[in-house]
């Protein structure tokens, strides 16, 4: 005879503000997609304040993990009870696993963007390219960590800020045979011999319509541009690019490709990226 059980396996998403967060639709559809009928994921809105209620939480309630996005990256690390060499570096987590009462905390932004460099650009040698990437936010560190870690040959980082440009840059001191270099963003930036510029900043996030202030005339059909705007998938940045020869990769991979990691600790299975992005597609279509 079959066990019955109603008490369900939790998974969530912790962040303020979420209403708008469509991570539920891809978690959700590789749970069916698995036949994993007794998990869920809860997308629930958790001010600044609440933060360690909401982790305490995880262990009171048996919640298998999170997902973390704005604004607990970075606070949500005081809060676990071990952190990833990875994650560490970057400086920020973005999911946390409960082992019986054990939280750890994860980063699997900067993976998931590799995965989508290696699967969806066909991107897999590093050691001979020069990457540049615009910001140097949360995803831009996790980023630069990443493509360090796999041995990019130079990395240039362009921010607007000074400190926080240059802070990431110390960060990735670490890296011996790593050559790094910093450009303040106070004009259009050259981005010549460059291989793989990634536009790790809001702009261009719906409505907005902006672009980056670069250099489009210096591009080849040789370079990959890069959006981690997931939505909409051709960003305005994007098709400038495409309109000056660049070949593209776009965001939504990389949100995917991170889920799916988080999914495969959480449950020690692994997912379908492809019904996982199927999801997401459907709903930006419609939407």
């Amino acid at each position: 005879m079959k066990e019955i059980n109603f008490t369900p396996k939790l998974t969530g998403l912790f962040g303020h503000p979420v209403s708008e967060n469509p991570t539920v639709l891809m978690i959700e559809s590789a749970f069916r997609s698995l036949k994993l009928d007794n998990w869920r994921y809860i997308t629930l809105d958790v001010p600044a304040d609440n933060l360690e209620q909401a982790i305490d939480s995880i262990r009171l309630f048996k919640m298998r993990g999170v997902h973390l996005t704005i604004p607990h990256k970075v606070q949500a690390m005081k809060h676990v009870d071990v952190i990833t060499k990875e994650a560490e570096m970057i400086g920020a987590i973005n999911t946390i696993v409960n082992d019986n009462g054990k939280l750890t905390g994860y980063n699997t932004d900067g993976k998931g963007f590799m995965t989508s460099l290696q699967k969806d650009a066909k991107i897999v040698e590093l050691k001979s390219k020069k990457a540049m990437i615009l910001g140097s936010g949360g995803a831009a560190r996790a980023i630069a960590v990443e493509l360090a870690i796999e041995g990019i040959n130079s990395l240039t980082i362009v921010n607007r800020t000074e400190k926080r440009g240059l802070d990431l840059i110390n960060d990735l001191q670490r890296f011996d045979d790593l050559n790094l270099n910093f450009r303040l963003w106070d004009h259009e930036i050259d981005i010549n011999d460059i291989d793989i510029l990634i536009q790790a900043t809001s702009i261009g996030l719906y409505p907005n319509k902006d672009i980056p202030k670069i250099k489009y005339d210096q591009m080849t059909q040789n370079m990959l541009a890069c959006d981690l705007i997931p939505n909409p998938a051709v960003t305005p940045f994007l098709k400038e690019c495409e309109s000056n020869h660049a070949r593209l990769l776009d965001g939504l991979g990389m949100l995917v490709y991170q889920g799916a990691i988080a999914f495969e600790l959480w449950t020690k299975r692994s997912p379908s990226a492809n019904v996982m992005k199927r999801s997401l597609e459907t709903f930006f279509k419609n939407n």
